[in-house]
């Protein structure tokens, strides 16, 4: 890229090439947020002479989506092949300009036909010379809208009762305003990932931009209808009608680039082909939708929150993609296994975007029934989730457990009926679709164990009107024994959770019976999804998959 040169535009300029729609601004450049007041400080400066900082311009012919025309108004795009200008900084000075001269409301609330030109404060002096409001202004100081400087001429202000001097003070203005010379540096041809590196570094916010913006710029065309941020929230809608709870947006982006160039990393995906990703997105729709369908039906996860990993939806997704259709057999005990693993081991915790391209390797090899040989190994025993239980809602290998707990189709304690998951609920260990079977308030009190309360080993998943209002702080005793009465089927119930009615420690409030047996029945069902491994790493066809930990993780998130 050539070095940029500064030069230098007049505000009729300015305007001509805001009204024709060479000016834009780019999908990732936050809103005008301004207000009136701080836009009539630059005007003041601009009549007085003094600087006001340089706009950054990005020449480019690419056509990205643009947050709206400068000023709200809709405004003509050029054809394509034409170049256009795309404020990489300076938009809030130049909408303010532009608000200002043209009289316009800008983001609903600012009128700024109402920033006002004191025609009888001294120039020269330190005074302010445009305010926002005529409520600054001096009593008895002749005014007028700062738009007139460019919607009227002297004889109408001559009209309008302005003296003579006055008159010379307009005069004045208009000539400093049309001959002050706005500088700009034109960032020519330059590549969006370039632009948008330029963009972050101007920022004086300090915001970097995410992935996900940059390839909403990158992707978006007008004639195909194509919108990504409009894609993705349409997709959420459709994902969300159950109840599962929506999807981050980064990784719908990045699940559709998987399917496309089979990875997600940031630097393929800012360098893959517009058309491509454009074309690719609806079988990547319909993918992950498939792969929600899975999680829920043969998973047990009917909520998101349930997941260890949003981002495990991506190989999941890329399965349904290369299958078209339900996986049976042994290749669905593969591919739960893979869910599993991914869990348990904590896998997307770093460098995620460098594993999750591996993974979509293993996705390969078990849509093809091929032999695969994992280099990591998982622990499904009851002493490693007694040692590593520690209850935490956020944390991945405690959301596999309650994958665990939720794919056994929990009871409810009082009705005998499902129990229904809400996001809403499941945010922190102490939300209310979580209940500590043994209270911890009990704990030190009527409950004596060296044994952790907060641990998943006394987690069950139940209904938030039961936890809040029947159970409270409770002993397994008293609120089974009572609950018991009116639930019938209270034996099967407790079976769904884990938990044996009988020689659990339930009726003395035997905590470290109950622990240590619960923990021993979540490791057994843990280990009935996890499928042994080969035990010749040197069988024919056999895949191994690595990782390369230490590449440059390039992900924005």
């Amino acid at each position: 890229m050539q070095q940029p040169k500064p030069t230098y535009m007049p505000y009729d300029q300015i305007l001509l090439s805001i009204k024709n729609g060479t000016i834009k601004i780019p999908q990732f450049q936050r809103d005008f947020v301004w207000e009136r007041s701080r836009s009539a400080r630059l005007l003041d400066s601009i009549l007085k002479g003094y600087p006001i900082g340089t706009f950054i311009l990005w020449k480019t012919k690419e056509r990205l989506r643009a947050i709206k025309d400068i000023g709200g108004l809709n405004l003509p795009t050029p054809p394509d092949g034409d170049y256009v200008l795309q404020v990489l900084d300076g938009q809030q000075r130049i909408t303010s300009l532009f608000a200002a001269l043209e009289g316009l409301t800008i983001n609903t609330n600012e009128d700024f036909s109402t920033i006002i030109l004191d025609m009888d404060a001294d120039p020269e002096s330190d005074d302010a010379l445009v305010c926002p409001t005529g409520e600054e202004i001096p009593s008895g100081h002749k005014t007028m809208p700062f738009c007139y400087l460019r919607t009227k001429t002297s004889r109408e202000l001559m009209k309008a009762g302005f003296t003579d001097e006055q008159l010379d003070r307009m005069d004045k203005y208009q000539k400093s305003l049309s001959t002050y010379p706005f500088p700009y540096v034109e960032i020519l041809d330059a590549p969006l990932a370039v632009a948008t590196e330029i963009f972050t570094r101007l920022n004086t916010g300090g915001r970097r931009l995410t992935l996900y913006e940059i390839m909403v710029a990158k992707t978006w065309d007008e004639k195909q209808g194509f919108d990504l941020n409009e894609k993705v929230e349409g997709l959420n809608i459709a994902i969300d009608t159950n109840g599962f709870g929506t999807i981050d947006h980064t990784i719908l982006m990045q699940n559709t680039a998987a399917i496309a160039i089979q990875s997600i990393r940031a630097r393929e995906v800012l360098s893959m082909n517009k058309q491509k990703f454009i074309d690719t997105w609806e079988q990547a729709a319909t993918a992950i939708k498939l792969a929600i369908d899975f999680c829920r039906s043969d998973l047990g996860i009917s909520v998101r929150s349930l997941l260890p990993y949003q981002r495990s939806l991506i190989p999941l997704s890329y399965y349904f993609y290369l299958a078209k259709n339900n996986p049976t057999g042994d290749t669905k005990k593969r591919l739960i296994d893979f869910f599993y693993r991914v869990g348990l081991s904590e896998r997307y915790s770093s460098a995620a975007e460098t594993k999750i391209d591996h993974d979509l390797k293993i996705i390969e090899s078990i849509q093809q029934d091929k032999l695969y040989q994992y280099e990591y190994g998982v622990d499904t025993s009851a002493d490693f989730i007694k040692r590593n239980g520690f209850f935490r809602a956020g944390k991945a290998y405690i959301k596999t457990l309650l994958c665990v707990l939720a794919n056994a189709q929990p009871l409810c304690f009082e009705t005998g009926g499902r129990v229904i998951l809400d996001n809403a609920l499941m945010k922190q260990k102490n939300s209310r679709n979580y209940h500590h079977f043994f209270p911890t308030a009990q704990f030190g009190k009527t409950i004596s164990s060296g044994l952790e309360a907060n641990h998943i080993g006394n987690i069950t998943l139940i209904g938030a009107n039961v936890n809040k209002n029947t159970i409270r702080a409770k002993l397994p005793s008293d609120y089974i024994s009572d609950l018991a009465k009116k639930n019938i089927s209270m034996k099967e119930c407790l079976a769904t959770h884990f938990i044996d009615y009988k020689g659990m420690g339930i009726d003395t409030n035997d905590y470290d019976t109950f622990f240590n047996a619960r923990c021993e029945k979540i490791a057994s069902a843990l280990s009935g999804y996890i499928v042994p491994q080969p035990i010749d790493a040197r069988a024919p066809g056999l895949l191994t998959v690595t990782d390369n930990e230490n590449e440059e993780e390039t992900a924005q998130e």
